[in-house]
């Protein structure tokens, strides 16, 4: 059930989308994957551990996840 973080970087709210896995509503599929092509940064459960996913496609949204995990694009 992914987290998605608003693409506003002065904002400190967290937004919660809760997919359900079973019966996925597909509205909030798209509103999730619009905020993460806008640059919004998801956590995403896998079977094991929380992933954080943003689009390869927006620098913003790679820069904001180097800066929540503490490296720099150097360190990748």
């Amino acid at each position: 059930m992914p987290s998605v973080i608003p693409v506003d970087p002065r904002c400190t709210m967290a937004e919660l989308i809760t997919i359900n896995p079973y019966h996925p509503d597909p509205r909030l599929i798209l509103e999730a994957s619009k905020k993460i092509e806008a640059g919004a940064i998801a956590v995403v459960p896998t079977d094991t551990v929380y992933a954080l996913v943003c689009s390869l496609n927006r620098k913003h949204g790679v820069k904001r996840l180097h800066n929540l995990k503490g490296v720099t694009a150097e360190d990748t």
